[in-house]
Protein backbone atom coordinates (compact mmCIF):
# COMPACT_ATOMS: atom_id res chain seq x y z
CA UNK A 1 0.00 0.00 0.00
CA UNK A 2 0.83 3.35 -0.26
CA UNK A 3 0.81 6.31 2.47
CA UNK A 4 0.02 9.53 0.25
CA UNK A 5 0.96 11.79 3.70
CA UNK A 6 -1.39 12.41 7.39
CA UNK A 7 -3.66 15.04 8.45
CA UNK A 8 -5.17 16.42 11.32
CA UNK A 9 -8.78 15.74 10.46
CA UNK A 10 -10.91 13.86 7.47
CA UNK A 11 -11.44 17.17 5.83
CA UNK A 12 -8.21 18.11 5.19
CA UNK A 13 -7.24 14.59 3.44
CA UNK A 14 -10.28 14.62 1.85
CA UNK A 15 -9.23 17.66 0.13
CA UNK A 16 -5.86 16.36 -0.99
CA UNK A 17 -7.81 13.78 -2.55
CA UNK A 18 -10.18 16.35 -4.82
CA UNK A 19 -7.21 17.93 -5.71
CA UNK A 20 -4.71 15.40 -6.96
CA UNK A 21 -6.06 13.01 -10.47
CA UNK A 22 -3.68 9.99 -8.59
CA UNK A 23 -5.61 10.07 -5.81
CA UNK A 24 -8.82 9.32 -7.20
CA UNK A 25 -9.49 5.56 -5.82
CA UNK A 26 -7.30 6.98 -2.58
CA UNK A 27 -9.23 6.39 1.00
CA UNK A 28 -8.41 8.03 4.10
CA UNK A 29 -8.29 5.73 7.11
CA UNK A 30 -8.32 7.01 11.15
CA UNK A 31 -4.51 6.02 12.82
CA UNK A 32 -4.40 4.99 16.20
CA UNK A 33 -4.06 7.63 18.39
CA UNK A 34 -0.39 5.69 20.04
CA UNK A 35 0.12 5.63 16.52
CA UNK A 36 -0.30 9.35 15.27
CA UNK A 37 0.54 12.06 17.80
CA UNK A 38 -1.48 14.87 15.96
CA UNK A 39 -1.73 13.47 12.27
CA UNK A 40 -4.72 11.29 12.85
CA UNK A 41 -5.48 10.70 8.84
CA UNK A 42 -3.52 8.80 6.26
CA UNK A 43 -4.51 8.79 2.49
CA UNK A 44 -3.79 4.96 1.33
CA UNK A 45 -3.46 3.75 -2.00
CA UNK A 46 -3.59 0.13 -2.91
CA UNK A 47 -3.28 -2.71 -1.97
CA UNK A 48 -1.03 -3.85 -4.88
CA UNK A 49 0.22 -7.40 -5.39
CA UNK A 50 3.85 -6.80 -4.30
CA UNK A 51 6.31 -3.79 -2.97
CA UNK A 52 7.40 -3.74 -6.38
CA UNK A 53 4.14 -3.19 -8.18
CA UNK A 54 3.81 -0.53 -5.45
CA UNK A 55 7.20 1.06 -6.48
CA UNK A 56 6.34 0.78 -9.69
CA UNK A 57 3.55 2.50 -9.26
CA UNK A 58 5.07 5.27 -7.48
CA UNK A 59 7.05 5.93 -10.00
CA UNK A 60 4.93 5.61 -13.27
CA UNK A 61 2.75 8.24 -11.42
CA UNK A 62 5.63 10.63 -10.48
CA UNK A 63 4.80 10.20 -7.06
CA UNK A 64 7.10 12.50 -4.45
CA UNK A 65 9.53 10.66 -2.82
CA UNK A 66 7.69 11.05 0.99
CA UNK A 67 5.27 8.73 -0.33
CA UNK A 68 5.80 5.72 1.94
CA UNK A 69 5.53 2.06 0.44
CA UNK A 70 3.69 -0.40 3.72
CA UNK A 71 2.42 -4.00 4.03
CA UNK A 72 -1.43 -4.52 4.30
CA UNK A 73 -0.71 -5.61 8.12
CA UNK A 74 1.30 -2.75 8.47
CA UNK A 75 -1.30 -0.27 7.44
CA UNK A 76 -4.01 -2.55 9.55
CA UNK A 77 -1.87 -2.70 12.98
CA UNK A 78 -1.96 1.50 13.12
CA UNK A 79 -5.46 1.79 12.10
CA UNK A 80 -8.55 2.49 14.62
CA UNK A 81 -11.08 -0.12 14.22
CA UNK A 82 -14.21 0.03 13.21
CA UNK A 83 -17.76 1.18 15.67
CA UNK A 84 -19.91 -0.28 15.22
CA UNK A 85 -23.32 1.66 15.26
CA UNK A 86 -27.07 0.71 15.85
Amino acid sequence: MLEHGRFQNAPQAQSLIRARAELRNARVIMLRPSEAKENRFAIITGPFQSEGRAQNYKVRENLPAQVRVLSVSRVLQNTEPARNTP
